[in-house]
C-alpha cells in the first residue's frame, strides 16, 4: 500500500477516468455535511480533502464539491481552497447539548433537505467534525498514516460498480465508540509487560479492541504498538487513553485498498455515511437518542426499502487529548447500551429487548468488576526493574500510582452506576419500545420512490 494513490498506477487509472467525468461536467454534486456546538476546524478539514486529492483535475472544478457547516457559537474563518464551496447554517438553542450525538444528526438532517433544494441531485456525505480524509495503514509492519487512496474518488467509483441507495463508511484511528466499552482489552495490554512478536495478521482479527464483542475470538495480549514519548509517559497520557480515546495501541487500520474489497449488506451506521438517495435522509426523521440512533435510523431505511452496504473507504478519526468527567463516562456507557441493544432488538425482534439490555447491561458490569480486579492485582505487584514504556511498569512510580489510584476512582464510579442501571431495566425496556412503535408508525406515513 502507497502512502499516496498518485504513486498507484492501478489507482491513477481509476482516478483519471472520474477526473475526466468531473472536467465533461457529467458528475453528481457532492455534498459533506458537518454540524458542530464546539469549534471545528476549518483549516484541518481543508488541508486533508486538499492533500487528499493532490495529483487529481477535481481541484480544477467548481460546483462540485460543496461543505454545509452547522455552527452554534462560532462563524468558521474563510476557506481557501476555490474548488470548495462553502456554506454556514447557525444552529440554535434546541442543538445545544455538545454530547449528544442525535441532537447533531437532527441538524445534518435539515442541512441535507437545503442541499437537495439549492442542488440538483447532490450526493451527500453525513460527517462528523473529528474525521478526516487520511487514513492508517501497515507498511512493513509499521502503522502509518497518509493517503493510500482517495476518498472522493472512491466515493464515484463504488457507485459505478454497486447498486444502492445508502453506503455506510467507517474510520480508522480511534474506534468510533464510548472507552468504557474498550476498558478491559485497553487493561490487558497496559498491564503486560510487552510482548515481543508483531504479528501483521492481529490486524485482521474482528473487534480486537471491542469488550462487548460476540465475534472477537482472540483474546491475547498484544505487543505495545505506540510508544509515547518521554514527555507523555504519564498518568494523565494513559487514564485518557483509557477513559475518553480508546486504546491507541489497538487503532483501526486499512488492511486493503477500497476497490479491491466486496461490501456486504450493514446497517452499522457511524459519522461516515454517503447517501446516493437523498430522500432517504431527507423523508426519514431521525430518532431522538443520545446514541445509535444513527444505526436505527438505517435499521429504518432498511424497513422502507432502502438497499445499504458498507462503504469501504474510511476516514480517519483522531479524538486527541480531551478531559474526560465521571459523569459523561456514565452518560455515554449507558446511552450506548441502550442504543446498540434497542437497534439489535429491532434486526432481531422487539419482544427480545428486555433480555438483550439485561445481557449487554450484565456483560458491561462484569468488564467494570474484572477491570477493578486488574488494578487490584497490579497494586499488589512490585516489578523488579523498569518495564517497556507504554505499560504500566514503565512509568515512574509515582506516576504509576497516580495512574492506578484515580483509574479504581473511576472504575468504581463506573460500577455504582451500573448496579443502579440494572435495577431500573424494566423501566427502560418500556420506553424503548414505545419508541420504536412510534418511529414505525411515523414511518408507515413515509413515501420513497
Amino acid at each position: 500500500m502507497k502512502n499516496h494513490w498518485r504513486i498507484d498506477k492501478s489507482l491513477t487509472e481509476i482516478y483519471n477516468k472520474i477526473d475526466n467525468e468531473a472536467l465533461d461536467g457529467v458528475l453528481r454534486p457532492i455534498v459533506f455535511i458537518i454540524a458542530s456546538n464546539r469549534k471545528f476546524d476549518l483549516k484541518g478539514f481543508e488541508e486533508s480533502l486538499n492533500n487528499s486529492l493532490s495529483g487529481s483535475k477535481l481541484t480544477d472544478t467548481t460546483n462540485l464539491l460543496h461543505l454545509f457547516i452547522g455552527h452554534k457559537s462560532f462563524i468558521p474563518s474563510k476557506n481557501m481552497s476555490k474548488f470548495l464551496s462553502v456554506k454556514r447554517f447557525e444552529m440554535g438553542t434546541k442543538y445545544g447539548k455538545s454530547d449528544d450525538i442525535g441532537c447533531i444528526r437532527e441538524f445534518q438532517s435539515n442541512m441535507a433537505r437545503e442541499a437537495c433544494e439549492m442542488l440538483e441531485n447532490p450526493i451527500l456525505i453525513i460527517m462528523d467534525d473529528d474525521l478526516r480524509f487520511k487514513s492508517l495503514f501497515l507498511e512493513n509492519k509499521q502503522v502509518k498514516l497518509g493517503y493510500p487512496y482517495s476518498y472522493v474518488h472512491e466515493i464515484y467509483n463504488f457507485h459505478d460498480n454497486y447498486q444502492c441507495d445508502v453506503a455506510l463508511g467507517g474510520v480508522t484511528g480511534s474506534p468510533p465508540l464510548p472507552a468504557t466499552s474498550c476498558m478491559r482489552t485497553f487493561l490487558q495490554d497496559f498491564l503486560s509487560s510487552g510482548v515481543p512478536d508483531k504479528n501483521s495478521k492481529i490486524w485482521h482479527e474482528p473487534d480486537y479492541y471491542y469488550d462487548l464483542s460476540e465475534t472477537r475470538i482472540n483474546w491475547d495480549t498484544w505487543p505495545i504498538v505506540q510508544k509515547p514519548n518521554s514527555d507523555r509517559n504519564n498518568a494523565n497520557y494513559f487514564l485518557n487513553q483509557m477513559f475518553f480515546t480508546c486504546s491507541r495501541n489497538r487503532p483501526l487500520i486499512l488492511t486493503e485498498l477500497p476497490s479491491r474489497k466486496t461490501p456486504s449488506e450493514t446497517v452499522i451506521r457511524g459519522g461516515n455515511t454517503v447517501i446516493y438517495n437523498p430522500k432517504y435522509i431527507t423523508t426519514i426523521e431521525h430518532p431522538k437518542l443520545p446514541r445509535r440512533g444513527d444505526s436505527i435510523w438505517a435499521v429504518l431505511a432498511l424497513e422502507k426499502g432502502a438497499k445499504i452496504l458498507k462503504f469501504s473507504a474510511p476516514l480517519y478519526h483522531d479524538r486527541g487529548n480531551g478531559a474526560y468527567q465521571h459523569s459523561s463516562l456514565r452518560k455515554r456507557m449507558s446511552d450506548d447500551l441502550f442504543g446498540a441493544s434497542l437497534q439489535r432488538a429491532m434486526l432481531q425482534n422487539l419482544e427480545d429487548f428486555e433480555n438483550i439490555l439485561e445481557k449487554r447491561s450484565e456483560k458491561q458490569l462484569s468488564i467494570i468488576r474484572d477491570c477493578l480486579r486488574l488494578i487490584t492485582l497490579a497494586d499488589e505487584t512490585y516489578p523488579k526493574k523498569h518495564g517497556e514504556i507504554g505499560t504500566l511498569w514503565g512509568l515512574p512510580k509515582k506516576e504509576r500510582n497516580e495512574f492506578l489510584k484515580r483509574a479504581r476512582g473511576s472504575l468504581t464510579s463506573l460500577r455504582n452506576h451500573m448496579i443502579k442501571y440494572t435495577l431500573d431495566i424494566e423501566e427502560k425496556v418500556n420506553y424503548g419500545t414505545i419508541l420504536v412503535k412510534s418511529l414505525r408508525y411515523d414511518l408507515a406515513k413515509v413515501m420513497i420512490k
